[in-house]
């Protein structure tokens, strides 16, 4: 019975653990709320070993074109992960740059991906002083969310709440067994 507790338990104890995170974009959801046809998801993944994150962002009714001109030309870029719960505004904590090669248009708006993005790089952009760890505290309770600035509203006219995608029914029950088999271990072991 230990034996296969470790077979299950050492070969992911070797691998980070990948977190993922989605979010639903509208203009509803600004502070305060616009008005725009526009639509967006959003998916982030965040490795914790590495301090990494991949974003895939897609956009429905904003093209490339109609991004805030000013924030397409800084540092920051016109899409960020800005620090505040649903409801308020908060500073920027992982901004996207502005880049040909990862934002793009499609037929009927535009995309953006990024993969593997230190969060070192992500914060020292932004100024900001949030740990790693706080970051992920952040991402997990919901208290971020994604801004995507245009020309139209330059305070932002898509906005999106970051939420944690819960685990599926097979990984809870995978933790589970592995729990009642170290309880087990421990008892007769």
């Amino acid at each position: 019975m230990a034996a296969l507790a470790a077979c299950l338990v050492l070969p992911g104890s070797a691998q980070a653990a990948v977190l993922s995170f989605n979010s639903v974009l509208s203009g509803e959801q600004e502070v305060p709320p616009v008005t725009t046809d526009a639509s967006g998801t959003a998916t982030l993944t965040v490795d914790d070993r590495a301090e990494t994150l991949s974003f895939s962002l897609n956009v429905i009714g904003i093209s490339v074109d109609d991004l805030f001109d000013t924030l397409v030309e800084a540092p920051v870029g016109p899409v960020h992960l800005h620090n505040a719960p649903a409801g308020s505004n908060g500073p920027i904590i992982v901004p996207f740059a502005f880049d040909p090669e990862t934002y793009t248009d499609t037929s009927d708006g535009f995309s953006l991906n990024v993969t593997d993005y230190a969060y070192a790089d992500a914060a020292a952009l932004a100024g900001s002083d949030l740990g790693f760890s706080d970051f992920l505290g952040l991402l997990q309770d919901s208290g971020s969310y994604i801004n995507v600035h245009t020309d139209a509203f330059g305070s932002g006219e898509l906005r999106g709440q970051v939420s944690p995608v819960p685990l599926p029914a097979s990984a809870i029950l995978l933790i589970a067994g592995l729990g009642v088999l170290g309880a087990m271990r421990r008892r007769y072991g």
